[in-house]
This record gives structure tokens, sequence and C-alpha cells, in this order.
């Protein structure tokens, strides 16, 4: 569930539907509970490269920060380049 809840918010975040975000949220929420550690970082980081591409800043800034800390926390470094790549156009 948790994969799929990430796959198709991502399509459907991309093409500017609420109900994607939701998905992804919802998705990264069961994650978190289920101590699904990879799928967490999963969701941080397509929840980041979904707003950056839209250029939702707000939701960028909410999912970069925690997202990055997360990975750290969890040994997900290799993790951090897809959370660290999309701040040079956030900061723009």
């Amino acid at each position: 569930l948790v994969d799929a809840l990430n796959s198709v918010g991502v399509v459907e975040a991309d093409k500017g539907d609420d109900a994607g975000w939701q998905k992804l949220e919802r998705s990264l929420e069961l994650a978190r509970q289920a101590g699904m550690t990879h799928d967490v970082g999963r969701a941080y980081t397509n929840l980041a490269e979904v707003a950056v591409r839209r250029h939702d800043w707000l939701r960028a800034e909410r999912s970069i920060g925690p997202g990055i800390d997360y990975c750290r926390e969890t040994g997900l470094e290799a993790w951090l380049g897809d959370l660290v790549v999309p701040i040079p156009h956030f900061e723009s």
C-alpha cells in the first residue's frame, strides 16, 4: 500500500492533482508508522522533487529539511543527493 500510494501520488501530484499530494503524505505517514525506513526516505524524496518541479516552494520547504534530517538520522546518506540537489532551485 505504501509503495502504491507513493507511486500513484507522484504521477497525480505532478499533474497538479491535490489527491496526489494526499497520497504522498499518506504514504509517508504509513511508512513512518510501520518503521519502513527506505519508504520514508522515498516519500520525502518524492515529495521534495515533485514540489520543486511544480515550483511549490512551501511544500518543498516542508519536505526537504525534514527529509534531510530523517535521512541523516537513519543512515540513508546516499539519498541526501536527491534532497539537496533541489535546494539551488528552491533558493533562486
